[in-house]
């Protein structure tokens, strides 16, 4: 007697049927669009200089993970979490754009005790829209398009794309502010910027190579 009957979900070769290929199909059509969150720490220069390079990486590293719990604890799924940054998905817009305030609030005051002399923030980007795959592996132009705003973003910024912003509530809306940029680098036409102010970070006012969607050139 064989001892691996053939599953009624494989045909006669081995390979999936028809009817669990049409199925997994149909899932993938109907999975629901999400949101993308992909935060970078970036690795400044003074850290190094101020802490040394062993314990500026210990920090760096630690200050992601710190992100990552944090991300979870608020609903997203992490994706992906190394030295320097992280990717996570969530079900909704708002609760996307208030987990990214609150990672940057949560950096800030916790790196300030640790190296108070050094700008050590995260810059985010946010997408909306379909991703591909099945938990935990996911792909797609809305991942890469969180990856191009978070790269776009200077000094702890938060951008949105216009899929997203859609999304939000009009209360919610009301704190950003169109932009497109001024040089294609990243591959990036336009964005929002999340205006919101965090106590945490009493910083200069930020000079972003960027521009109102109508009318001159000018610094936020």
């Amino acid at each position: 007697m064989d001892q691996h009957p053939q599953s009624s979900a494989r045909g006669a070769d081995g390979f999936p049927s028809r009817l669990m290929l049409a199925f997994w199909k149909k899932s993938a059509r109907s999975s629901p669009p999400l949101v993308a969150l992909s935060a970078d720490v970036p690795p400044v220069h003074t850290l190094f200089l101020t802490l040394g390079e062993g314990k500026a990486r210990e920090v760096l590293q630690r200050g992601v993970q710190r992100l990552a719990h944090l991300a979870a604890a608020q609903g997203g799924m992490v994706m992906r979490a190394d030295s320097t940054s992280l990717l996570a998905l969530f079900e909704q817009a708002e609760a996307a754009l208030r987990c990214a305030r609150a990672l940057r609030r949560d950096l800030a005051l916790w790196v300030r005790p640790i190296a108070q002399e050094v700008d050590v923030h995260v810059d985010i980007g946010l997408s909306w829209g379909l991703v591909h795959g099945h938990p935990p592996d996911y792909e797609g132009p809305t991942l890469t398009q969180a990856q191009t705003l978070a790269a776009a973003a200077e000094g702890g910024q938060i951008l949105l794309d216009a899929a997203l912003v859609q999304q939000l509530p009009v209360a919610l809306r009301q704190s950003l502010q169109h932009v497109h940029r001024v040089d294609p680098e990243f591959g990036l036409t336009e964005a929002w910027l999340d205006l919101t102010a965090d106590d945490a970070r009493a910083t200069d006012p930020l000079w972003l190579h960027l521009q109102p969607a109508k009318g001159e050139p000018s610094r936020l």
